[in-house]
C-alpha cells in the first residue's frame, strides 16, 4: 500500500440529513489547543473520555473506526465522500449522543466513520477524530497561536478588544463551506475558502490559476509548475499525476492586513484556501452569527516566512521514500529524477526502510530545506535499479 508524506488535506464534502443541536447558551468557552504537523488540535470529551480532534473549518465531525469500534455508535447508513484530490470513497455514518467541547454539550450529530486517522499519515496525528463546520454554525470562533488557544462564544461582546477593531470581511458560504473574497495584486478577485484543517497560509484552486494565466490576471513567468501527485485526501490513495502551481504574488489583502511579494502554497484542484498558516502571522475569527471574518495581523504587512525547496516532492511506498512530484526546472530535467524513484539517501543520510515510528517522526518533523546547505545530496534508485548520486541546488520557493 502507498503511503504519503505530504499533509493529509480533510475538507470532503457531504450532506448530512440528520442535524445535531448545541445544548448552551449564553456561553464562553476557552479550550488550550496543540499543534502537530500544523494541524489544531483540541480536547473532545465522548462518552466521559477526553480525546484530540482536529479543528477543521473545511470538514464536518468525523471520529476514527478506533472509536466507533469501542462505542458502537448508531449506524444512520453509509455516504460517499470526495477528497481534495477528487477521488471517492463510500464509508459509515453514524450519530454520537453527546459530544463536548470544554463545558459546551452537542447532542445527536451525525459522525462520518472515515477511518483518516486510523492509517498513515493520519495516525501520525494522534488524533481520533475532526471538529468540523457543523459545530460552528450558531457560534463564533476565535484562534490565537500565541497563546494556544480556542475561544467558542455566541456572544461578539467577549471576543478580545483588538478583533472587534479590525475590520471585517464577509463570510458567505456554498455547499455549507465557509468563503471570504480576496484581493491580489490590487486588481484580482480570489474566492477562497477558510479551511482550518489545511495548513496553508494562502493556495489557488489549480484551474484559477489557469484561467487567470490566460486572461493576464497572473505574469505567466510568476508561475511555477509542479507536476505532481502528492496530494493524497480522506481516500488515501494517490492521484493521476498532474499539474499543480505556485505563484509569485506582489500582493494579498485579507482585511486590513496586506502580505506583499511571497509565493503561495501549492495548488489544489478542489479551491482556493487559506489555512492554520495564516496563525503564525495573527489570530483568526470566524463569527458564524453574523457572518463576519476577521484576521487580525500582529503586524499590518506580515512578511511570509520563504521556505526553499529542491524541486521534488516525496511519498513513502513500501516504507521507502519515493519521488511523488517534480518542478519543471531545467535542474530537474538534467538530473533525469523520475516520478517513483526511490530516495536512499539525502546528505548522507540514509532513508531505506523506514520503521512505522521513524515514518511517524518524520511526518511530524519534516526535512527543513531552509537549513540545509545551498546544493543538496540525493542518493537515487531508479526503477532499473541503477543508484546514482544527484546534486539539487535549494530553491526560493
Amino acid at each position: 500500500m502507498t503511503r504519503t508524506l505530504v499533509l493529509l488535506l480533510l475538507p470532503f464534502f457531504v450532506n448530512c440529513q440528520n442535524k445535531g443541536s448545541l445544548l448552551n447558551t449564553n456561553f464562553y468557552q476557552e479550550l488550550p489547543f496543540e499543534v502537530i504537523r500544523d494541524k489544531i488540535l483540541v480536547p473532545v470529551t465522548i462518552q466521559g473520555e477526553t480525546y484530540k480532534f482536529i479543528l477543521d473549518s473545511g470538514g464536518k465531525l468525523d471520529i476514527s473506526k478506533r472509536l466507533q469500534d469501542k462505542f458502537n455508535f448508531e449506524k444512520l447508513g453509509t455516504m460517499k465522500v470526495s477528497g481534495v484530490n477528487g477521488i471517492s470513497i463510500t464509508i459509515d455514518k453514524v450519530k454520537i449522543p453527546l459530544v463536548q467541547l470544554g463545558d459546551l454539550k452537542f447532542q445527536d450529530y451525525p459522525a462520518m466513520v472515515s477511518g483518516f486517522t486510523d492509517k498513515y499519515p493520519g495516525e501520525c496525528l494522534e488524533a481520533d477524530g475532526m471538529i468540523g463546520r457543523d459545530f460552528l454554525k450558531d457560534l463564533i470562533l476565535h484562534m490565537d497561536m500565541t497563546n494556544k488557544q480556542v475561544i467558542l462564544t455566541d456572544q461578539a461582546a467577549k471576543i478580545p478588544a483588538n478583533v472587534a477593531a479590525t475590520e471585517p470581511l464577509k463570510m458567505y458560504y456554498e455547499g455549507g463551506l465557509p468563503y471570504i473574497t480576496l484581493r491580489m495584486n490590487q486588481k484580482v478577485k480570489v474566492k477562497t475558502c477558510i479551511d482550518t484543517g489545511s495548513p496553508k497560509v494562502f493556495s489557488f484552486k489549480t484551474k484559477s490559476v489557469e484561467q487567470l494565466k490566460k486572461k493576464k490576471g497572473i505574469d505567466k513567468k510568476n508561475i511555477y509548475t509542479i507536476h505532481s501527485k502528492a496530494s493524497m485526501g480522506i481516500s488515501a490513495q494517490a492521484p493521476k499525476a498532474s499539474d499543480a502551481y505556485i505563484v509569485y504574488v506582489d500582493s494579498l489583502r485579507i482585511g486590513s492586513a496586506r502580505f506583499d511579494t511571497f509565493y503561495t502554497d501549492i495548488t489544489l484542484k478542489s479551491r482556493s484556501r487559506v489555512g492554520s498558516g495564516l496563525l503564525k502571522y495573527g489570530t483568526l475569527t470566524m463569527d458564524f452569527i453574523s457572518d463576519k471574518f476577521y484576521f487580525t495581523p500582529y503586524d499590518s504587512h506580515p512578511k511570509v516566512l520563504r521556505r526553499s525547496s529542491p524541486g521534488i516532492q516525496f511519498s513513502v511506498d513500501k516504507n521507502n521514500i519515493t519521488i511523488a512530484g517534480l518542478y519543471e526546472l531545467d535542474t530537474i530535467k538534467k538530473s533525469k529524477i523520475k516520478m517513483d524513484d526511490v530516495v536512499e539517501a539525502i546528505n548522507g543520510v540514509e532513508y531505506l526502510n523506514l520503521s512505522d515510528s521513524e515514518l511517524c517522526t518524520m511526518y511530524q518533523n519534516p526535512l527543513d530545506w531552509n537549513t540545509m546547505p545551498s546544493e543538496i545530496s540525493f542518493k537515487i534508485r531508479s526503477k532499473d535499479g541503477t543508484v546514482r548520486t544527484v546534486m539539487l541546488p535549494k530553491l526560493p520557493y
